[in-house]
Formats: structure tokens, sequence, C-alpha cells
């Protein structure tokens, strides 16, 4: 959810506050504590990639259908296909966001294959701020 709100006549600053998602209260308030601005993007980056396709009724494409990939040998080819799958989701349901402009920005995937688990590192730019970032995600295979 984005809120505009203005400094001066014709400029506009976009603030963005979400859910936490854990459905805390704040302790003196007993309010829901929201996630405002880079933290709200952060959160929407974890929750993109774990979250599987078909898993949101009014959202089936939602999501990037890693832990299917959990399974698989870990080799090369998975690690690209991972690393491809990430990216496209970011493109496509994240526009607070990106890649580009800027050298070593992007999605990173590291296998840990005695584990059947892989890290992923998504380093991005917001795009209201252009201040640099990153989301550290480990991803494990539960059964």
């Amino acid at each position: 959810m984005a809120e505009l709100r203005k400094k001066r006549p014709g400029k506009q600053n976009i603030f963005y506050r979400d859910f936490d998602l854990a459905f805390r209260r704040h302790p003196v308030t007993g309010k829901l504590i929201l996630k405002k601005d880079e933290d709200s993007v952060r959160q929407a980056l974890k929750y993109l990639v774990l979250s599987n396709k078909y898993e949101r009724p009014f959202a089936p494409e939602f999501g990037t259908d890693l832990r299917a990939k959990l399974f698989e040998n870990m080799d090369a080819f998975t690690v690209n296909d991972i690393q491809t799958k990430i990216e496209d989701a970011i493109r496509q349901f994240e526009p607070r966001v990106t890649f580009d402009g800027g050298e070593g920005l992007g999605v990173y995937v590291a296998a840990y294959p005695d584990n059947n688990g892989v890290g992923v590192t998504i380093k991005y730019k917001h795009v209201s701020t252009l201040k640099s970032d990153q989301v550290n995600i480990n991803i494990d295979r539960v059964r």
C-alpha cells in the first residue's frame, strides 16, 4: 500500500506502509505493527520468494515455486533456473525495486546440496529513494 504525501506544491514523496505479516502488536498501544518504506519492501521480497504459485487464491501466478526445486539435484543448471525464476518474479510483481543502474545488483543463489537448500541474496535499488539494499533468504527442505 503506498501513501502519497506532498512536500511542496507539485512535488510528491511516496511512503510505503504494510502490515507486519507476523501480526505482532505494539506493546504499548496494542495496535498492529506496520512495516514502513525499506522494511516493507524487504518483507514483500521475502514473501514473494517464499510463495508458491497457486498458493494465493486470487493471484495464482504470484510466487516462484522454489520449494519444488529443493528436491532436484543441485547443479549449475538448477541454480541458474532458481535465479531466473526469482528475477522474473521480482520484475513482474515488485515495481518498487530495480536491478538497473548499478554494478553488483541482482539475484545471487548459493546451493547447499548436502542440506537440500539454497541461500538467496537479492541486491536491489529502491525506485523512490535510489538507495541500495539487500535481502538474504535461506530456503531449506523440511521433509
